[in-house]
């Protein structure tokens, strides 16, 4: 039996609990916020018997709690292997994960009590078959990482069958409620997105006409007909629309919201029927589209029981007389509930980060502010809570560039909030879900654009009062590190320390890295996203940080995971080299097992506690 590496499965510890491990207590700030949380990726079971998540007993474990009983049970895998995913392959089995530093190290499977362990072969889990027990669909990228094919993979025999062949330029396939690819999609030589249909598995494929910029497909309740999440043409906004494969043509009304893209966040299905009850997106809070009259009855009930948080249903349970509920907000990290529909009554299930008394942590506001074109700039401004001594104003900025921070429960905020420091997060222009005015496709034009806003944005709060020298910290990661970094360059004079964490610093080496790495795939959409690249690398070049080395005059901390797959450690490197040469104040730490993110919980508490301690000198 193989696994990535040749890693061999073997005995895992099982533990059948009825209550959870004793609660962990933090020791300080950075415990408190970045502990992992007692419930994580929580999902109900199949059957709707359960609900299913990851928590902590002594190491990341698999739990389930009986809807009916209370009764929890939990499985950890061996030799101090942390569980990361898993998948309800049927009511009674469950494909487990456990992963090493990052690296996956188990596959096993048990029944629904948790229990029958049975070793498994580590495969790239796509899509589930419901009505085909003991069967997965896996991913096949030998040939291909992007343009890969679908494999039906037996759990019991660990056999394998070719079940969609690509021919080399799919670079998406959409599966419908049973598991099956029946919508392939692929982009043409106009940067286009196309789109092909079988009716089934033995039927040829057929172009469909699902529309040229699409975020999204989700399979209705009716074979052939699907929801089309795409921004028609010449249009600002994303919208969503009932399609027909079988006639190729749209139907009924558009979705459609005044003011946000409607991106997809989570599509809501019944876990054992796959029935499709409606989807979630963001807007300036996370909003919910239920598609029949009931579901948003109750959804209305439950708002109306809990107006100051968001409560999201995720299934339903105990012959659907109880809505199983997430509460959440900016001040509170979620609290799982049964809810009885007729009466109102809950049932605590378990609370995400029991440690956590949301009426002692920091309220978040959505804002805007004026850009110098005057243009209303996006942003979250969350400040210490009374009683909190006041430190200053820091500044974090996301990457992406095509990504946003949400109004929602926000460790990184609350734990600097706590230490007495303003937080500002600024959706800069480029940011994902405003619409094509405010965010278009254009790279290069989010680099420059995003300074320009984060600046304005650090000057408008200055002005407000937020800063008590005058100067803000500024933190980005990724493609924030290159705002942050370009950011504290231009404009010197705002910033007392600027930090990056695994962020691009010289565009063009690592576009050139990147490009060279996937070709064919980036070349699919390169125009659209990044130009005349390869006659334009000057202005490219002009844009990095890397070439404002010497006009920083803040303290810099430089920080970048070594095992870092989406940005190459080097971008780091070479900005700590610039720094050095130019006689700047700068320190560089390779985090040697870390990728582009955190791989585990105590590199994440150490890693902020580093944070704040740069700061605080700094500031």
């Amino acid at each position: 039996m193989s696994l990535i590496l040749n890693l061999i499965l073997y005995t895992l510890i099982l533990a059948a609990t009825s209550s959870l491990a004793t609660p962990r207590k933090p020791k300080n700030l950075a415990d408190k916020f970045f502990f992992k949380p007692d419930i994580e990726d929580a999902r109900v079971s199949p059957g709707n018997h359960s609900l299913s998540f990851i928590g902590n007993n002594g190491q990341r474990a698999l739990f389930s709690h009986d809807f009916e009983t209370g009764k929890r049970r939990s499985i950890k895998a061996e030799r101090g292997n942390q569980i990361y995913d898993y998948y309800w392959v049927s009511p009674d089995q469950v494909i487990v994960f456990a992963e090493k530093l990052g690296i996956p190290a188990e596959v096993f499977s048990v029944n629904r009590r948790l229990s029958a362990v049975e070793p498994c072969d580590y495969v790239q889990v796509y899509d589930l078959m419901p009505d085909t027990p003991d069967r997965i669909l896996i991913k096949d990228t030998d040939k291909s990482e992007k343009f890969f094919d679908l494999e039906l993979f037996n759990l019991d025999s660990g056999s394998r069958k070719r079940v969609a062949k690509n021919p080399g330029h799919v670079i998406s396939w959409i599966t419908d409620k049973n598991g099956f690819a029946r919508i392939r999609q692929w982009v043409d030589e106009d940067e286009n997105d196309r789109f092909e249909y079988r009716l089934n598995e033995e039927a040829d494929w057929k172009e469909i006409h699902l529309g040229t910029d699409s975020f999204g497909i989700l399979f209705l309740n009716e074979p052939e007909k699907v929801l089309s999440f795409h921004r028609p043409a010449g249009k600002n906004r994303v919208i969503a629309q009932a399609f027909d494969c079988a006639l190729n043509e749209f139907y009924g009304p558009r979705i459609e919201d005044s003011d946000y893209d409607l991106i997809p966040e989570t599509f809501i299905l019944d876990p054992e029927t796959e029935d499709t009850f409606g989807f979630s997106y963001q807007s300036d809070r996370r909003r919910t589209i239920w598609f029949k009259h009931e579901h948003h009855a109750i959804q209305e009930k439950i708002n109306a029981a809990f107006p100051h948080t968001l409560n999201d249903i995720q299934g339903f349970a105990l012959d659907e007389t109880h809505a199983v509920i997430r509460r959440h907000s900016d001040r509170n990290p979620g609290v799982w509930l049964l809810f009885e529909i007729d009466t109102g009554h809950t049932k605590l299930i378990g609370k995400e980060r029991p440690w956590i008394d949301p009426a002692e942590t920091a309220s978040t506001q959505s804002i805007t502010f004026p850009n110098r074109e005057g243009t209303p700039i996006h942003a979250l401004l969350t400040q210490p809570s009374h009683g909190v001594a006041r430190k200053g104003l820091l500044t974090m900025i996301h990457g992406g560039p095509r990504a946003r921070d949400y109004w929602d429960w926000d460790s990184e905020a609350q734990y600097f909030a706590a230490l007495g420091y303003t937080v500002l997060k600024i959706n800069y222009r480029g940011s994902s879900e405003y619409g094509l005015e405010y965010s278009p496709y254009s790279h290069l034009e989010a680099i420059r654009n995003s300074v320009v806003d984060v600046a304005d944005g650090v000057r408008w709060a200055i002005d407000e009062g937020f800063s008590k020298s005058g100067k803000a910290a500024i933190y980005g990661s990724s493609f924030g590190g290159h705002v942050a970094l370009r950011t504290a360059a231009e404009y010197p004079e705002l910033f007392s320390c600027a930090i990056g964490y695994a962020g691009v610093y010289d565009w063009v080496k690592e576009m050139d890295r990147e490009f060279a790495k996937e070709p064919i795939y980036w070349k699919l959409k390169q125009f659209k996203y990044y130009g005349d690249y390869d006659n334009e690398k000057e202005l490219w070049q002009n844009a990095s940080a890397v070439t404002l080395a010497d006009k920083i005059q803040a303290p810099v901390y430089l920080l970048h995971g070594g095992a870092d797959e989406i940005v190459a450690s080097r971008q780091s490197r070479l900005m700590h080299k610039a720094l050095k040469k130019a006689g700047k104040d700068v320190t560089l730490k390779i985090l040697s097992f870390n990728k582009h993110g955190m791989v585990s919980e105590r590199p994440t508490i150490r890693f902020y506690e580093n944070l704040a301690k740069f700061i605080g000198s700094a500031l």
